[in-house]
């Protein structure tokens, strides 16, 4: 499966600039600038509508302008339904329908959609799938006619199916060469090693050399008789020529659905402090992901453990930036995600020290999540934090497709209609009596999980020694993470400080202070690396609530 190609900061300045001047000249009419457009001067009129065509509820986000039309089809069905022997049947079906479809092969599908200007993909997760396609809006009516066969009459063909085998096969090498893909897929794997939450996605090769195109057509069928269909438009539509298009060119959406049971999530298996390293013999560096369970999107205190989530790790100026990036030059960069489906979530943090002081910096990251649960945040904090928040939303509606995307997301979620739009009001609204109190109720750093990639001979004798008291396991590095058992003696750990805290954690709860200049440089005796910026988060974690 393709991914959509991300657009280069020059192109987007480039587009932007052209869009002022001919703004400007009059080429594009003032009512295409809402209010908040004619103050910041970037932001276009957005309406967004909840419909039902034929009984399929219909998210449509209309836009004025550009003229691009972004479709967005959310299938409750995905990796979940593998049989256990034909792990990656989903995602190895979808990769080869969209290759060859109505009739045309390999080839003159890419050639079709190219003329066209198409971009479409589909993207597997455990529960479900979502199609995606971008279109140029002066070229719906035929570039719709090439998706529909591509959903509802794929070719399905032993090449296309073996040709979707090997480019899965060469992703998943390519992943064997990526060690931040490794540890955060091996978290999430690890947190549910036995349960259906841990199985991969993508499969294995062992698997996917079982699967062949009757499995194929069988998963492509189940998948569409799936239900309930969550569907999305953007563009410069308005609801009746939306329906229209649907009922045009989707109509078989539109067909009675199988419900699919949704089986609860499984809780995460923790207990007391886990620590597993993906021996990777000869890396300088450590890739550190560090996973608390938590609370799931349905939760009262999401919004505020969003806030949390910004001031402890998630913003630049974060704490966990500060102590670990800023004072000493231990990482080129650290991020932290609240990762939740609907029921539950995980709370990440992942970021890529040298090996020698990797022990070093998981204990004092552990120092910082104690002192965050323990104490909330400070006035300043909750200030900046507020507006980390409401700021971010700004850029993820900023484009149309951004916002149908993030529209889609939080439908998924069941955050209800109007979520999005009331977030900013409920942002503002929190207190720290608030935020402290749900850090209190979601982070129990007693329950940290953490999975590093590295040198296990190196880093093993660091970790054991740690201060923060982790039981180790060591595992090869193309193993299988939900096996893993932590075996030896698990240390029962209690909810209280790591001891002996590096003696400029402060009163305040070991933040940075906000009025201060940033730091010159490393603390001395720091040892800065040279790490790349680390991934996106990813893995099987359900989409996220807006930032």
């Amino acid at each position: 499966m393709r991914r959509l190609p991300r657009r280069g900061s020059l192109r987007v300045e480039r587009w932007f600039g052209l869009v002022v001047v001919a703004w400007l000249v009059g080429g594009i009419p003032a009512s295409a600038w809402g209010a908040s457009g004619a103050k910041s001067g970037v932001r276009m009129t957005t309406s967004s509508v909840h419909t039902q065509v034929g009984g399929l509820p219909l998210l449509l986000v209309q836009r004025a302008w550009p003229p691009v039309v972004h479709l967005r089809i959310r299938l409750p069905s995905g990796a979940l339904a593998d049989p256990a022997a034909r792990l990656g049947t989903a995602a190895l079906c979808w990769r080869a329908a969209l290759r060859a479809a109505g009739g045309r092969g390999q080839a003159a599908q890419a050639r079709a959609l190219e003329a066209l200007g198409v971009r479409f993909d589909a993207h597997v997760g455990l529960r479900e799938t979502v199609v995606e396609a971008t279109l140029l809006a002066d070229q719906l009516e035929p570039s719709l006619a090439l998706i529909a066969d591509a959903l509802f009459r794929p070719r399905l063909a032993d090449e296309d199916v073996d040709d979707a085998r090997q480019r899965q096969l060469a992703d998943l090498q390519s992943k064997r060469d990526d060690d931040d893909t490794l540890a955060d897929e091996g978290l999430f794997r690890f947190l549910h090693r036995g349960q259906p939450e841990g199985r991969p996605v993508e499969g294995i090769p062992a698997t996917l050399a079982r699967i062949n195109r009757r499995h194929c057509r069988a998963a492509h069928k189940r998948a569409l008789a799936a239900g309930p269909v969550q569907l999305g438009l953007a563009g410069p539509l308005s609801p009746k020529a939306a329906a229209a298009l649907v009922r045009r060119h989707l109509a078989p959406l539109l067909k009675r659905r199988v419900a699919v049971p949704q089986s609860a999530v499984a809780a995460p298996r923790v207990s007391g402090r886990r620590l597993l390293v993906l021996d990777h013999p000869g890396r300088q560096q450590a890739t550190v992901v560090l996973g608390l369970p938590t609370l799931g999107a349905g939760s009262p205190d999401l919004i505020a453990m969003r806030l949390a989530d910004a001031v402890v790790g998630g913003a630049f100026t974060s704490r966990l930036n500060y102590r670990i990036r800023e004072q000493r030059g231990w990482t080129y960069s650290l991020m932290s995600a609240l990762r939740t489906t609907r029921a539950r979530g995980v709370w990440t943090v992942s970021w890529t020290p040298a090996r020698e002081v990797a022990a070093r910096s998981l204990d004092l990251a552990m120092r910082v999540v104690e002192l965050a649960a323990k104490d909330g945040v400070t006035a300043k904090e909750l200030t900046f934090g507020a507006g980390f928040l409401t700021g971010g939303l700004r850029y993820e509606t900023e484009t149309v497709e951004a916002e149908l995307d993030l529209r889609m997301r939080t439908w998924a979620l069941g955050l209800g209609q109007r979520w999005i739009d009331r977030y900013p009001a409920a942002v503002r609204q929190l207190t720290r009596k608030q935020v402290g109190a749900a850090m209190k109720r979601h982070l129990d750093p007693s329950r940290a999980v953490v999975v590093v990639v590295g040198d296990a001979r190196t880093l093993v004798p660091a970790f054991r020694a740690g201060r923060a008291g982790f039981a180790v396991e060591v595992m090869p590095l193309h193993g299988a993470p939900e096996r893993a058992t932590v075996k030896g003696n698990p240390l029962a750990v209690t909810p209280g400080p790591t001891p002996e805290a590096s003696a400029d954690d402060r009163e305040d709860g070991g933040g940075p202070d906000l009025d201060a200049p940033a730091a010159a440089g490393p603390a001395a005796g720091a040892t800065p690396t040279t790490a790349p910026d680390a991934a996106a988060p990813g893995g099987d974690a359900a989409p996220q609530a807006p930032r």
